[in-house]
């Protein structure tokens, strides 16, 4: 019998919400969600009161957050013995990683300093992410958390941009919750593509009947729209060239993975295969040069 919406078996592994699973699956998962939107919630930290409260809050919640998930995260691992492949480039960044501290502390001398602790909690961070992504459902709310702080980055923004909410900057009057508009732009540059991405991989449960599991994609499709709409209302008024060029690439990126998994466009490339490189290296050139004559 034909269904206007999803078949049943694939309803089944539609996403439940990690607060709601049985447990102890869904305690794990909802304690570790928590403490991953702590980290992820380092870029809204401002205190007035500290030292150069812009930037002196993040640290301190970044340490705090990190501290937190780390404690979590080593509890799920070892608890549920999550099972997590490794892969060269994991092997790479740790190796990177020594590498910078061998160099600081045998060529530089410096025994200690607050971008150690930083790089070192950085790569604890890539190993937490790495474990837990490998969840989907987990995996899932993450997106959908970091897309919303994307989407209240731009609506301070545009605030700021109507006065109505200052900015941190006396030279610069939109910065979001930034020092300045550079990692403030570079922030919405990241957060674009995987908005889109979401947009593309959601807009599909909106052809289908209403389905009260689909809630969750219903969310982030929701979420990421806002999100993307508002980061290009924003992003042009950051004055940011290499934030424009990133969110570009990354969303052509986004654009052309999503359309390249369509049979009938993949089979056209590989008999126009030739023509392709062509072009290819042509915009390459081009853009070359014009990157030199910049």
């Amino acid at each position: 019998m034909k269904q206007n919406s999803l078949s049943t078996n694939i309803r089944t592994r539609i996403f439940k919400s990690p607060f709601l699973l049985p447990s102890p699956q869904g305690e794990g998962l909802g304690v570790r969600f928590l403490s991953f939107c702590l980290v992820l919630s380092t870029v809204f930290a401002v205190d007035e009161t500290l030292a150069n409260g812009v930037v002196s809050a993040k640290y301190f919640w970044f340490y705090g957050a990190m501290g937190v998930t780390a404690l979590f995260s080593l509890l799920a691992y070892g608890c549920r013995r999550t099972a997590c492949k490794f892969y060269p480039a994991d092997v790479l960044l740790t190796l990177f990683t020594c590498f910078v501290l061998a160099v600081n502390y045998f060529v530089y001398g410096n025994t200690f300093s607050t971008k150690w602790v930083l790089l070192v909690q950085l790569l604890l961070l890539f190993v937490y992410f790495r474990i837990a992504l490998q969840d989907k459902t987990l995996r899932f709310y993450i997106t959908v958390f970091f897309v919303l702080t994307g989407l209240v980055e731009a609506v301070w923004g545009l605030r700021q941009l109507y006065g109505f909410t200052p900015s941190y900057h006396n030279l610069f009057k939109l910065t979001g919750s930034f020092f300045n508009s550079g990692p403030y732009s570079g922030y919405l540059a990241v957060v674009a593509p995987l908005a889109l991405h979401a947009m593309l991989k959601d807009a599909v449960f909106f052809k289908r009947k209403f389905f009260i599991g689909f809630l969750p994609h219903y969310l982030r499709f929701t979420v990421s729209i806002f999100a993307f709409a508002g980061i290009v209302l924003v992003l042009p008024a950051s004055m940011s060239r290499a934030a424009w060029i990133a969110t570009v690439v990354g969303c052509g990126f986004v654009l052309s993975l999503y359309y390249l998994q369509k049979n009938h466009v993949r089979d056209s490339l590989i008999r126009q295969r030739k023509k392709v490189i062509l072009f290819l290296f042509i915009g390459v050139v081009l853009l070359a040069c014009g990157v030199k004559g910049m």
